[in-house]
């Protein structure tokens, strides 16, 4: 399938897919269609589509559902917070700036207003954000990936998941220069810990075994219970 659609859709010297919209090099990411030094071509293009757009969102249903994972999983996470938070048309932020509570069906707020056509960003909160994540090699939490995205416009991040083995929880705050991560995994859960550090001997760990340092993390296993980590 990914070759089909490359093969249909796909510009490989410039790394454009379609019309170069933000939907259309996104899917191509979200989806895994794009690999190696191609995918490097694609995100580019993404990053220019929202530039051109004066950093403002252009999609819709579909779009909504693969542009936060697509610049999160390229490194770009504060860039989408920035698209978020903007408060001009169109935008979860402009609903907010028009009283919205809810999530509507559509961004001009003419049809629905309790929908979930829009609503994958309640998703970006706690998975990204929070960093609670399934493992796809052990569904159904029962091996859990906490990868928070500790962006610099925020000061803290707290999010719960009730999930069929029990609560799994994140949290985080920063301050006076010190990051403080406590998570939460159920009973007959483990969990891998992404803790934002550069360094292992700057993470005070309270339990867990050490496994890695990969891409400014430090990387812990645990198991069932609650776990604290410091990164000074």
């Amino acid at each position: 399938m990914a070759r089909r659609f490359c093969a249909t859709f796909l510009d490989a010297e410039t790394g454009k897919v379609a019309s170069g919209s933000q939907t259309a090099q996104s899917t191509a990411l979200y989806q895994g269609l794009v690999h190696g030094a191609v995918r490097l071509k694609v995100t580019t293009q993404l990053l220019e589509a929202v530039k051109d757009n004066h950093g403002q969102l252009d999609v819709g249903t579909l779009g909504t559902k693969s542009l936060p994972w697509a610049l999160t999983a390229a490194g770009y996470a504060d860039l989408f917070y920035a698209m978020l938070t903007n408060r001009a048309f169109p935008g979860w932020s402009h609903w907010i700036e028009q009283g919205a509570t809810t999530l509507w069906e559509n961004w001009a707020g003419d049809s629905s207003r309790n929908h979930i056509f829009l609503g994958d960003i309640s998703a970006w909160f706690y998975r990204a954000l929070a960093g609670i994540n399934p493992d796809e090699l052990a569904p159904g939490y029962e091996r859990i990936v906490f990868r928070p995205e500790v962006l610099p416009e925020l000061d803290w991040v707290s999010a719960e998941v009730r999930t069929l083995r029990g609560l799994v929880a994140s949290k985080w705050k920063r301050e006076g220069g010190v990051l403080t991560m406590e998570v939460s995994a159920p009973v007959g859960s483990t969990a891998l810990v992404h803790v934002p550090a550069v360094a292992r001997e700057q993470v005070n760990a309270d339990g867990g075994e050490f496994v890695d340092s990969e891409h400014g993390r430090q990387v812990f296993r645990v198991g069932s219970g609650k776990y604290q980590f410091v990164v000074r």
